[in-house]
């Protein structure tokens, strides 16, 4: 960067930065940013850098990153299952009984109640950030959680032949 202003006669009167990892495993970031420093002629005196550590900040946006990527998935797959339920429902071409068609409503359902859950503590993620949420800490009974996730996936455990046990105090 400090070549752009030296080899050329001339310069302009922007800067450049420049990211670099100086060490591997995200360990060591830094931004070097040249600027020109001019004669009062108009001619260039020197260039002066100046090299911040950014690894704090490249480490938070790797951070979002994984996390955006993560939401990515799980917003997906309840979104997924719907679609494909619908389709089957709308599918004058296949044949299901009524009990199937309240099955499928039924795990829709459940997949969007568990949609909305998990956007409503996205929003609430962010409203932590601000800082203008208060928590309500409340009981749960972990066996109707269990239950509940286990009805959401019986089609794949069917599917996959999978035995479920569970074991409780």
């Amino acid at each position: 960067m400090v070549n752009k202003f030296l080899q050329n006669g001339r310069y302009e009167k922007k800067s450049y930065s420049a990211q670099v990892k100086l060490k591997p495993d995200n360990q060591l970031f830094v931004e070097a940013t040249c600027s020109p420093v001019p004669h009062p002629d108009g001619s260039l005196a020197g260039v002066v850098v100046v090299i911040k550590d950014i690894t704090g900040l490249k480490k938070i946006e790797y951070l979002k990153s994984q996390f955006v990527s993560m939401v990515s998935h799980e917003l997906k797959a309840p979104l997924a299952a719907v679609y494909g339920y619908l389709k089957i429902l709308s599918d004058p071409a296949i044949q299901i009984s009524e009990n199937q068609k309240i099955g499928f409503i039924s795990r829709s359902l459940l997949r969007l109640d568990s949609l909305l859950k998990m956007i409503n503590d996205l929003l609430d993620i962010s409203k932590i950030e601000m800082k203008n949420v208060n928590r309500n800490i409340e009981e749960l009974k972990i066996e109707e959680i269990i239950n509940s996730v286990i009805e959401l996936f019986n089609l794949e455990i069917k599917k996959k032949n999978i035995k479920v046990e569970i074991h409780s105090s």
